[in-house]
């Protein structure tokens, strides 16, 4: 079942029978897996994604290339990338400030904090978010709230590992 869609890809709604737990799978759109430059901003998100241990950021569950099984040797065509994360009920800031309008002070305070509290984590990473704004917000229905779409990271140095990230080029005006 499709949960939502976006520029870069497609998240479903998966059951992963093995846990007992609802997943979402961010799928790359066929029509950016041709493009090298989606594809690295797809492997850079789910990279950036997996090293934020906030507990206000999505747990990433798995990353990887689902083979393409039309695909003969000859052909060249490679699979689609897919991200497996957490899935989470409520709703984005936007959704609720279209319906309520302004937060009380509090609440936009303790909001403010907690993606401060990603930020801070992000950052120590080398990671720059650069798309933040109400649409990227989640607001679980438990409460608590997630940062989403690292899509447009900024990755300022390789992983604390050594191991080094897609090339780390500025995303073009318009993309």
């Amino acid at each position: 079942m499709m949960a939502s869609a976006g520029s870069m890809g497609t998240v479903y709604r998966a059951r992963q029978e093995a846990m007992g737990r609802d997943v979402a799978v961010k799928i790359l759109r066929s029509d950016r897996a041709l493009d090298a430059m989606a594809k690295a901003r797809f492997v850079r998100e789910a990279r950036a994604m997996s090293l934020l241990s906030s507990q206000h950021t999505v747990t990433v569950f798995d990353f990887g290339e689902i083979p393409d099984p039309s695909a003969d040797e000859l052909s060249g065509s490679e699979g689609s990338l897919f991200l497996a994360m957490e899935m989470l009920e409520g709703e984005t800031a936007f959704d609720r400030l279209s319906r309520e309008g302004p937060l009380p002070v509090g609440q936009g305070l303790w909001l403010a904090h907690k993606v401060l509290d990603v930020l801070v984590v992000a950052h120590a990473y080398g990671i720059i978010h650069r798309d933040l704004k109400p649409e990227n917000l989640h607001l679980g229905s438990d409460g608590r709230l997630k940062v989403l779409d690292f899509g447009i990271a900024r990755v300022l140095s390789d992983l604390p590992d050594g191991t080094a990230l897609p090339a780390k080029a500025r995303t073009r005006t318009g993309t």
